[in-house]
């Protein structure tokens, strides 16, 4: 799907494959360096369930994530391509927006099929048209 993107519509991109949270939580760290701070939407994907990402048999929930990034994300989007993460409490979306300081948050509520959220993921992207950096198991 990047390279789809990167060779129709010339967006550029950093993609990390991490297999353990150890990883995960380094990547999202390096992202909050200067060095990045062009590339406005960071793509996690990942499985999910309620509120978390499935990293291995690791579970990483989005307030831990939100700690990592907490006030490096003023003028950027994140973008959960996982399944349920954002079936959470409103609350925690709020904390997550005004902690991390993004300006969109967004990913799946539900149990989505996986080319109906390429298509939907690809087009949100495309629509978007930004640098970004995918953070991925895969």
């Amino acid at each position: 799907m990047l390279d789809i993107l990167r060779d129709a519509a010339g967006i550029k991109y950093i993609y990390r494959k991490c297999n353990t949270r150890e990883e995960f939580f380094e990547y999202l760290r390096q992202y909050t360096f200067e060095r990045y701070r062009n590339y406005t939407i960071l793509y996690i994907a990942f499985h999910g369930r309620p509120n978390k990402i499935q990293i291995g048999r690791d579970l990483v929930t989005l307030r831990e994530i939100t700690d990592v990034l907490e006030g490096f994300l003023a003028h950027r989007i994140v973008y959960f391509g996982s399944c349920s993460t954002m079936r959470t409490k409103r609350v925690n979306i709020d904390d997550f927006l005004h902690r991390t300081k993004a300006d969109i948050l967004a990913g799946y509520s539900k149990d989505v099929d996986f080319i109906q959220a390429t298509a939907e993921e690809m087009s949100f992207l495309y629509q978007n048209n930004e640098l970004l950096v995918q953070v991925s198991c895969n």
